[in-house]
């Protein structure tokens, strides 16, 4: 993260397994940082959402983003 948005985060305030990560909000995800903190989230569900509908396309052979799941993978928000 360092080198992409020049943000110093230490490792320790994300010392948890995936699932746990995966699961943080936003406001988690600020909670530990502060200062970029939204920007972190962001980034994270931008890299999660991909490799989740990957992993399930080769279930059902099915690679499709709809635009309300665009939408919630840009803004952290979730649509019926």
């Amino acid at each position: 993260m360092k080198s992409k948005y020049n943000l110093d985060v230490a490792p320790v305030r994300f010392d948890m397994n995936g699932k746990a990560l995966c699961m943080m909000s936003m406001e988690m995800f600020i909670k530990r940082v502060p200062v970029g903190g939204k920007l972190l989230y962001r980034d994270f569900r931008l890299r999660l959402y991909p490799a989740v509908f990957f992993q399930e396309s080769h279930k059902s052979n099915l690679y499709k983003l709809t635009p309300l799941q665009m939408l919630a993978l840009t803004t952290g928000k979730y649509f019926p």
